[in-house]
């Protein structure tokens, strides 16, 4: 499933253990975890998709793309998310309605650096490819 989103220059990316991508237009530097504003998303699909990797036992793969950079994230899937504002992914078991990924193998800060730069700018689209990982 592909979400589409935008920067803002407020995103900072330096939470130690989680991400998350908002449906708001607006953020402040306190949401240290955020990686994309505007989010748009179809919330029952992504619970869909998280209900059926974890029925299979596979693990989500989220490849964040801006322009030419990537980086990728893996987790576990949540079946409980639910939330229709934020996708969060957490480095911990904290499984919320919020919450789409867990045991995640990045934070926030350990995304690459430049893809970051580029997300600090409010016209940058993004495109976030959530599926589950093959193996």
């Amino acid at each position: 499933m592909i979400i589409n989103g935008y920067g803002h220059h407020n995103i900072t990316a330096r939470h130690l253990t989680t991400m998350e991508f908002t449906t708001a237009d607006d953020v402040s530097l306190h949401g240290d975890c955020i990686m994309a504003c505007n989010a748009r998303f179809d919330s029952k699909q992504l619970r869909e998709l998280a209900v059926s990797a974890a029925a299979s036992k596979k693990k989500l793969k989220v490849t964040i793309s801006v322009e030419d950079l990537k980086d990728v994230i893996v987790c576990d899937p949540n079946p409980a998310f639910s939330d229709q504002a934020e996708i969060v992914i957490r480095m911990s078991g904290a499984a919320t309605p919020r919450t789409l990924g867990i045991n995640a193998d990045k934070g926030a800060v350990m995304v690459n650096r430049e893809l970051v730069r580029k997300l600090q700018n409010s016209d940058q689209k993004i495109e976030i490819l959530v599926e589950q990982c093959d193996s």
